[in-house]
């Protein structure tokens, strides 16, 4: 019918709270994360920083206290990996974590089901054949 709208969740996941069309504008004026994520601060150590969910946040919290305790060592937030193709640039991969554990380097990504698009599994097959890494996802 038209003019109707769902309600409930899935009326707040497509017009947001205040009524709004997804991908609009909220209260703060920004634009809203298409999978409902919000940006959380983070940072027990070293520099404050920010991450893209509630979820990836968690996770580095309990990479830095491992860091701490010793587990693991040169945990860095964000890397990047430059994806070169027969001499040309075609993009870069952002994983959300990069450490070392037992001397292995291992790269890490936050994700859920619906982040887990085509276009990242794309950057995951590349890092993999362009620099020998695999991708623990979590």
């Amino acid at each position: 019918m038209p003019g109707v709208r769902p309600c409930g969740r899935r009326a707040r996941r497509l017009w947001g709270r205040d009524g709004a069309a997804a991908g609009a504008r909220g209260a703060e004026g920004r634009v809203s994360n298409k999978y409902g994520a919000r940006r959380v601060p983070c940072g027990l150590e070293g520099v404050p920083h920010t991450h893209d969910s509630y979820k990836e946040s968690a996770r580095c919290e309990l990479l830095q206290l491992a860091q701490l305790a010793g587990e693991i060592s040169d945990l860095e937030v964000h890397p990047g990996y430059d994806l070169v193709v027969a001499g040309m640039r075609i993009g870069r991969y952002r994983p959300d974590f990069r450490y070392r554990r037992a001397g292995a380097l291992v790269v890490e990504d936050v994700k859920s089901t619906p982040t887990k698009t085509e276009a990242y599994g794309l950057r995951k097959r590349l890092l993999k054949a362009l620099y020998g890494l695999d991708v623990l996802e979590t």
